[in-house]
């Protein structure tokens, strides 16, 4: 399963670096979240 998720998440390769940044969330967690969010570029400030 994760080698899917890795195929699918690459292009998103420099978002997951930042969302794994964050302590305490892994590889599964980050791309859950990136999952949802989708383009950070959709919100104008952090």
């Amino acid at each position: 399963m994760e080698s899917e998720i890795c195929k699918m998440i690459a292009p998103l390769r420099k978002d997951l670096a930042i969302v794994m940044s964050v302590p305490g969330i892994g590889f599964i967690s980050a791309a859950v979240i990136l999952a949802e969010i989708c383009d950070f570029n959709d919100f104008d400030k952090a």
